[in-house]
């Protein structure tokens, strides 16, 4: 076993009993070894996210890793989540349509980015023709539902609720996104 495979487990267990100092540590220790280690890189930024509330960093991590990584399910899992982030934090559609496209490109039945791609689209972008597709998509490659989330069941009621978006949605789909919103310490902030 590699040294970077090493120190990832060692922080991955870690983080299972709930050191994450440790865990951070193991986890910077790998990469030092290896650069590019996806499954560390995916855990790295959950645990900046999830546990440091460091959204910016999760974010640096994950994206820095997005372009040049080998294609896997680490990889993938990791633009799903770097996706979301950009979305519920930054506020950043773009680029979140786009990591979400990137994903879906690398596993075009990778369940969770279906589902939250399609949240994205129902709610950000109010497409609802193309958000369906994104559920079918999911259910299709999970059809006995065991991963499919939340998400989908929201996604599914979402669209059953509206199966148009309104002409108010598509304008407010085209306008200018609201100011971004950050997290501080746990507060939430405007950045101007």
């Amino acid at each position: 076993m590699a040294l970077s495979d090493k120190f990832y487990q060692a922080g991955f267990d870690a983080m299972k009993r709930r050191d994450f100092e440790e865990a951070e540590e193991n986890f910077k220790t790998a990469l030092s070894y290896k650069h590019d280690h996806s499954k560390t890189l995916l855990q790295y930024g959950l645990l900046l996210q999830n546990q440091r509330n460091d959204f910016k960093g999760a974010v640096e991590v994950w994206r820095e890793a997005a372009e040049g990584m080998l294609k896997n399910k680490y990889h993938v899992q990791m633009l799903c989540c770097l996706s979301v982030v950009l979305t519920k934090i930054y506020n950043d559609y773009d680029n979140a349509e786009r990591y979400y496209k990137l994903a879906l490109e690398t596993d075009n039945a990778h369940v969770n980015s279906l589902v939250n791609y399609g949240l994205f689209l129902a709610t950000v972008r109010f497409d609802y023709e193309a958000a369906a597709v994104m559920l079918k998509r999911a259910i299709r490659a999970d059809p006995h539902r065991t991963k499919i989330n939340n998400g989908g069941y929201l996604l599914q009621e979402l669209l059953s609720r509206n199966p148009a978006p309104s002409s108010e949605q598509k304008e407010r789909a085209k306008a200018k996104p609201p100011p971004k919103v950050m997290r501080r310490n746990s507060t939430l902030t405007m950045e101007k």
